[in-house]
């Protein structure tokens, strides 16, 4: 998947965690920086997290909402 697309961009990333009770995480923010492997993403919370490129199922860019609601 190209992430160099997003960089800097507001959006959703689904993450395979290999954990059977817990198959996925939805992580909301954005890439700081790409490596060769992985990706620095800071979620909403302003926490870094170091998020490995074969595990990401999806990437979805958000707009301008708030709260999710358009309102």
């Amino acid at each position: 998947m190209e992430l160099k697309a997003f960089l800097g961009k507001r959006i959703r990333v689904v993450v395979d965690t290999h954990i059977a009770t817990i198959p996925t995480r939805i992580f909301t923010g954005e890439i700081i920086s790409i490596d060769k492997e992985s990706f620095n993403f800071m979620d909403k919370f302003g926490k870094t997290i170091l998020i490995m490129n074969k595990d990401v199922m999806r990437v979805e860019e958000l707009g301008d909402e708030v709260n999710g609601n358009n309102g």
